[in-house]
């Protein structure tokens, strides 16, 4: 399985997501392909949806996991709905600190279909 991670980091220093670490490793470790998608600026990726919906269908995921604070939860509805629009038949997960505090908003959100 191919599992594409996006890491919502923009207008921000230049974080670290210990939950993608670890989930990464653990997907790694069970034989399958992981991809990061880290938004930030300073690491040459500014917030474009076109652009990283773009990355995304490059990566042909199998699942799309979205990784994101309340300040970026504008970002991920707008990344989850592109992810709908361009791949279609791959699930989206909303996930990390603003998807555990309320999930229901974001099962809300167009192109989310599950949230961890």
């Amino acid at each position: 399985m191919r599992v594409s991670f996006v890491f919502l980091n923009h207008d921000s220093p230049v974080g670290f997501s210990h939950g993608v670490a670890v989930l990464s490793r653990e997907l790694k470790e069970a034989g399958h392909d992981v991809s990061l998608v880290h938004v930030n600026e300073r690491l040459g990726l500014p917030f474009d949806g076109a652009h990283i919906a773009r990355r995304l269908k490059d990566q042909r995921p199998d699942v799309v996991c979205l990784s994101f604070g309340s300040n970026h939860a504008w970002a991920a509805e707008q990344v989850a709905r592109l992810a709908q629009e361009h791949l279609p038949d791959v699930p989206v997960v909303a996930g990390a600190i603003h998807a555990t505090l309320d999930p229901e908003q974001c099962l809300g959100w167009r192109g989310v279909d599950l949230v961890g």
